[in-house]
Order: C-alpha cells, then structure tokens, then sequence
C-alpha cells in the first residue's frame, strides 16, 4: 500500500511539472499531442478485454454486433476524455501566455488557437462527410463504406469503426486550411446545408481570432506607451529629467 501511494504522488508530481512546462514552453504540447495518440492507442486496446470477454462467453454467432457496441460504450467515452484533456492543456496554455503578456507569448498563444480550430473543423467536416454518405463536400476523396465490410450502408455506430484514408484526412485539413484562410481555391466546396454552416462558422472564427489578436498586441503597445509616458512626467515632476 505504501508504494502504491509513493508511486501515486511521484506520478501526481510528474504530472504537475508537465502541467508548468506546458504554460512556459507551448511547443511541447505537439509531444503531448503525440502522447494522446499513444493514449488513445492504448484505450482501444482496454476497450478490447472486455469484447474479448464477451465472445468468449458466448457462444452466439450473432454476438458481434452486441460486440460493436460493447467496444463503443467503453471506447468512445475514454476517447472523449482523452481528447477533451489536450483540449484543455491547450486552452491552459493559451490563457496563461496571453496573460502573462509579451509580443512572443501572445503571438504563440494566437498560433495555439490558430491551430486548434483548424484541426477542430477539420475533424468536423470529416464527421460531416462520413455521416452524410460522401455528399456533405464535393471534390473531396469519398470514404469507402461498402469496402469496410458493411452491406448494407453502416449504421451510425459502425461508421464510428471506419478507419479513414490518408487521402480523406490530408483532404480535411487542406479545406480547413483554405476555409479560414478565405483563399477558396474551388476544388473542395460544401455541397450540403450543414456543410455551408460549418464552413461559415470557421470563416467567422478566424476573423474573430484575428481581430482579439490584433486587439491584444495593440491594447499592450498603448498601455506600455502610457506607462511609459506616465514615468516620464513623473521623473520630470522630481527634477530628475530635463523637462
């Protein structure tokens, strides 16, 4: 019992410094984005023990589809609780270099959030055109739902266990780049109400991270000015400066 506690607070203090380096060093939070997927890798395979279990419990041939969504009620909440984890070092990291101030910090923090809400929409239109059968963006590669194993179409949990092409996922995240870039090459274009939607939404987004960007860079260079101009008057008021 006594280790298990000191491997519990040695674990619990590792995990505050990494916590600290993520504040003063944002660029390690790419190694941590890494380390999620080696989590998420390793929740598939605990969510697996208990698929494993059932089937060896049953002898049912038609247990695979009781299987599916055994694997999705333990995979997908830990999934989320991976996931939304990153999103929340981010998000810490974000808040706390904008606060401390500094061209370097918030220019590093607006990239954070830059990059965050391009793989954000760039998963969304992934999801978009996964669920609407490849009609949600015209021009991008089609995910292959019949080649998968499944006919007819997969239900919505089935869907969840596709794993996508590299051409789907490269085609995602070049569209969010084009889209909140307002360059609108053509070649990818939605083609669905929702997709419009979404597309509009990170238009929208980017502008709006632009203009608290440049709001925030330009509210320190007054204050700074101010400060500045304020120490003056006051060094001049003590006959320390030449007026």
């Amino acid at each position: 019992m006594t280790r298990i506690t000191a491997f519990s607070r040695a674990t619990h203090d590792r995990y505050v410094k990494v916590l600290e380096m993520t504040r003063r060093h944002p660029a390690l939070l790419i190694l941590l984005f890494v380390a999620h997927i080696v989590l998420s890798a390793a929740a598939a395979l605990v969510a697996m023990v208990p698929v494993i279990l059932f089937l060896i419990s049953t002898e049912n041939t038609d247990a695979y589809y009781a299987a599916d969504a055994l694997f999705a009620v333990v995979f997908f909440p830990l999934l989320f609780i991976i996931w939304l984890h990153f999103v929340w070092l981010n998000l810490r990291s974000v808040r706390a270099n904008v606060r401390i101030g500094g061209n370097r910090r918030e220019i590093s923090g607006v990239l954070q959030a830059l990059l965050a809400v391009i793989f954000g929409f760039s998963v969304l239109y992934y999801y978009l055109q996964l669920f609407t059968d490849n009609s949600a963006f015209v021009g991008m590669h089609s995910i292959r739902l019949r080649d998968n194993g499944f006919e007819p179409l997969p239900t919505a949990v089935e869907r969840l266990m596709i794993v996508p092409a590299w051409n789907t996922l490269v085609d995602c995240i070049y569209f969010s780049v084009v889209t909140i870039s307002t360059l609108g090459y053509g070649d990818i274009h939605p083609n669905m109400a929702v997709a419009k939607l979404a597309t509009s939404a990170e238009v929208i987004s980017g502008f709006i991270l632009i203009v608290l960007a440049l709001g925030s860079v330009l509210g320190d260079n007054d204050s700074d000015c101010e400060s500045s101009t304020l120490l003056n008057q006051g060094l001049q008021t003590h006959g320390r400066l030449e007026p």
